[in-house]
């Protein structure tokens, strides 16, 4: 990996390799896991379609390299396997498919047991990490049996779209204000994150997508 600084890891990072190929931009700390998540979705036409035992098997393998210890002497392949991100966080994102597409006791019970795993490994210390986890799966139970009023519908759909912006840009926006404006204020930090997240969703969605990317990436449509 290269070095935290400089046009090629920024360039690295704003085509989703960073932790594949160069390391994350050091002043917005966020943007690491974005590379994993884009891999993820990329791969989730295919975790569609795998067995439930597959799914549980690629899980139970990442586990393992969730809770691999950290010994950068034991050897170069050791090294690239135990920092590897991609296979430390993907079991509970396996999971998340298994429960939804094959529902049954045994799929249920290592799910929950994930919790432990998320509570004795050594990469989520935050407690609420495990409140995080034990949401997403009320969510994955319950997807098909909650039926939202359309006008709530509307209102979780937007901010659904604001959450993207809002991870990505609250931090560096936080931190100009810190460090060149001296602002100390959580409400101001939370009020202009708010609205350069708004004026980012509705730039990039409102105008963008539909007159630039849209026709680019989907010609015809």
């Amino acid at each position: 990996m290269g070095n935290d600084r400089g046009w090629g890891t920024a360039l690295g990072n704003a085509l989703l390799l960073q932790t594949f190929v160069v390391r994350p931009i050091a002043f917005n700390g966020p943007v690491w896991s974005l590379a994993i998540e884009a891999s993820f979705y990329a791969l989730a036409p295919f975790f569609l379609r795998m067995r439930v035992g597959w799914l549980i098997a690629l899980s139970l393998a990442s586990m393992v390299f969730y809770e691999l210890p950290r010994h950068d002497d034991w050897g170069i392949l050791y090294l690239a396997l135990s920092k590897f991100n991609a296979a430390k966080y993907l079991w509970c994102w396996l999971l998340g498919f298994a429960l939804r597409l094959y529902p049954s006791p045994l799929v249920l019970g290592i799910t929950v047991l994930g919790s432990l795993h998320l509570v004795l490994g050594p990469y989520t210390p935050e407690p609420l990490s495990l409140v995080t986890y034990l949401i997403s799966l009320g969510v994955i139970l319950a997807a098909t049996r909650v039926r939202l009023p359309s006008s709530l519908r509307s209102v979780a759909a937007y901010l659904g779209d604001l959450s993207y912006p809002l991870y990505l840009f609250h931090f560096p926006v936080c931190l100009l204000l810190f460090i060149h404006f001296g602002i100390r204020s959580a409400g101001v930090f939370l009020s202009a994150s708010m609205l350069v997240t708004v004026a980012a969703l509705h730039g990039v969605d409102g105008f963008l997508k539909p007159r630039f990317f849209k026709p680019w990436l989907l010609p015809g449509s």
